[in-house]
């Protein structure tokens, strides 16, 4: 079977999607242009760490790998059922090479467990690990998509050094309808940082910051626990989630430098706060892969270029064709 060809100017997503969807259909693809709209194109560690961990799961023979590399032929076998350990020696997001791994991980049999060693929890442009385990695993489990996992060791940039475990389950997925969030029954969240900014109290800031707006906009009085990490890298970050009655959004931010606690705490919560969809825009963007598989549709409260990147991108792979009316995403077959 010849190479599928896939521009992957617009970004990293093109390739978390492609080597993801190349194991799952055992369709050989070769990436090229990587990144070449980007300041610093080509590979970066993070995607690099993501082929190799979906290359191991399925014996994938792969060519272009390297940092800064422009192109990237991965041909994958068929999945092999076994636990994986993933050291990222950078503080490249954990969850980025996950958004890979998860999707041909659907056709199991029999569970896998992935331990990480390196890497980040929270990072800039990248869902934090707290998203993964309180948005959007949940919002998978209505496909039917059987995850778990849990936070060892947060790590933050630049050093990352994190640790987590995940366990991924057989699943039979099926067609899933996310058009109305329904009322709230709960708002949660945590809080976390580096045990260098326990003295400052900086998650206990975060957290007091974001449960005012809360309160303020819905009188709702949220549940947000603070959590302080022996890591590498000073740093924090904070995630929040809604659980309405059909669904989970979710919500952001982290610190940097310069920028106080009570400015994390702010960003997360208004953006949370100001969700009109179904689905948040990140959690939509993560659910077209299951969509393509399993049929369905979400509701969300923008069209980012990300869900149409991922769309064309998927597209290209499964026989099916995605209609955005409105903000609404629905799949059909092609």
């Amino acid at each position: 079977m010849g190479f599928l060809e896939i521009d992957g100017s617009a970004g990293g997503q093109v390739i978390r999607t492609s080597i993801g969807f190349s194991a799952y259909s055992q369709i050989p693809v070769k990436i090229t242009n990587i990144r070449a709209s980007r300041p610093n194109p080509g590979l970066q560690a993070q995607h690099i760490e993501a082929a190799r961990a979906v290359a191991e799961l399925c014996d994938a023979k792969v060519n272009g790998l390297e940092i800064k590399s422009g192109y990237l032929e991965f041909s994958p076998k068929e999945i092999e059922e076994h636990d994986l350990e993933i050291k990222i020696p950078t503080a490249g997001s954990i969850s980025l090479v996950l958004q890979a791994l998860m999707i041909p991980l659907i056709k199991i049999e029999s569970p896998v467990k992935i331990a990480f060693q390196g890497g980040a929890t929270y990072g800039k442009w990248a869902p934090p690990v707290d998203y993964l385990l309180n948005v959007l695993f949940p919002l998978l489990g209505k496909f039917g998509y059987v995850a778990d996992g849990k936070i060892i060791r947060h790590g933050f940039y630049p050093e990352g050094m994190a640790e987590a475990e995940f366990a991924f389950h057989p699943s039979k997925l099926k067609p899933i309808i996310i058009a109305k969030r329904g009322g709230i029954k709960r708002i949660a969240g945590v809080s976390a940082a580096s045990i260098d900014l326990e003295n400052p109290r900086v998650a206990e800031r975060q957290k007091a910051e974001a449960l005012k707006i809360i309160e303020l906009s819905t009188g709702e009085k949220a549940s947000i626990d603070c959590v302080y990490s022996n890591s590498k890298s000073i740093g924090s970050g904070i995630q929040l989630w809604l659980e309405s009655e059909n669904s989970v959004i979710g919500s952001s931010a982290i610190g940097e430098r310069g920028k106080k606690s009570e400015t994390v705490g702010k960003e997360a919560a208004s953006h949370l706060m100001g969700q009109t969809g179904s689905v948040d825009e990140f959690a939509a963007d993560q659910l077209l892969p299951f969509l393509a598989i399993a049929g369905g549709e979400i509701a969300t409260g923008k069209i980012t270029e990300h869900i149409q990147t991922n769309i064309k991108t998927i597209e290209k792979f499964m026989p099916v064709k995605f209609e955005i009316t409105g903000k609404r995403i629905k799949v059909t077959k092609s």
